[in-house]
């Protein structure tokens, strides 16, 4: 649980000022947050990160975070094999991405992906 609060966190303060500019991305990304986190409605949380996707395909980090949290919303759900899927793309198309890729290669390998 404490992990999950970190990371949560470390998240946000990742995004924060990468969303700055656009607001309209910024709020659907903490309401994704929001959803996943608070209200466990994952659903609504993975429907948020692909319109995340949707309007900042070119950008890295807002796409390789929406990736990430894709990939957990999947996890929680006991779909370890799509939680996989988005995990080794952030992995493969944003090496760049140093923090999302250790996260998302710990992920992989605690689901045995």
């Amino acid at each position: 649980m404490k992990q999950r609060i970190i990371l949560t966190v470390l998240m946000a303060g990742l995004l924060v000022p990468a969303l700055s500019h656009g607001q309209a991305v910024s709020d659907t990304f903490r309401e994704g947050l929001f959803q996943e986190e608070a209200n466990q409605d994952l659903s609504a949380a993975i429907k948020a990160y692909q319109e995340v996707l949707r309007q900042f395909d070119k950008k890295p980090h807002i796409a390789a975070s929406a990736l990430f949290r894709l990939g957990e919303c999947y996890r929680k759900q006991g779909e370890t094999e799509k939680a996989g899927e988005f995990y080794r793309e952030v992995i493969t198309e944003f090496a760049g991405q140093e923090t999302l890729v250790r996260l998302a290669k710990q992920n992989l390998k605690a689901t045995n992906r």
